[in-house]
């Protein structure tokens, strides 16, 4: 009766618990091709072993539904990493620019104007003379 059981499980897709009549086997070359248990493990946290208790067939809709997953996360990890990595970009940039102007002088900083009466004198006759 236990290998009756056994041997009906294993029509039963390990993801979505339902009979199917098509599935691609986790331990097969196809899926180890497509890396199946690696994903299974890394991105669903299931771990498959030869001889657990659970069917080891995928069916072939949640086949394509880890793949899209996987990608999907894979694509979401590079864009943060992406964005992370313009963020830190633009804080440099922003620290640099900030520097800068620390070190120039602001509107509010009195600046020292030497003036020599003899030259403005010079240049006022000059002005005024025909």
């Amino acid at each position: 009766l236990n290998m009756a059981v056994q041997a009906n499980l294993e029509r039963y897709c390990r993801l979505c618990a339902e009979e199917q009549e098509v599935t691609i086997m986790i331990f097969s070359a196809e899926a180890e091709a497509m890396l199946l248990q690696n994903k299974l493990n890394k991105y669903l946290l299931i771990e498959v072993d030869e001889d657990d208790k659970l069917p080891k067939n995928i069916c072939i809709k949640c086949c394509s539904k880890l793949q899209n997953v996987c990608e999907f996360i894979d694509t979401a990890r590079k864009a943060q990493q992406i964005l992370l990595d313009r963020s830190i970009v633009l804080d440099q940039m922003t620290d640099c620019f900030t520097n800068i102007k620390a070190e120039s002088p602001s509107d509010d900083d009195e600046m020292e104007v030497s003036v020599d009466p003899m030259v403005v004198l010079q240049n006022s006759e000059e002005t005024m003379s025909p």
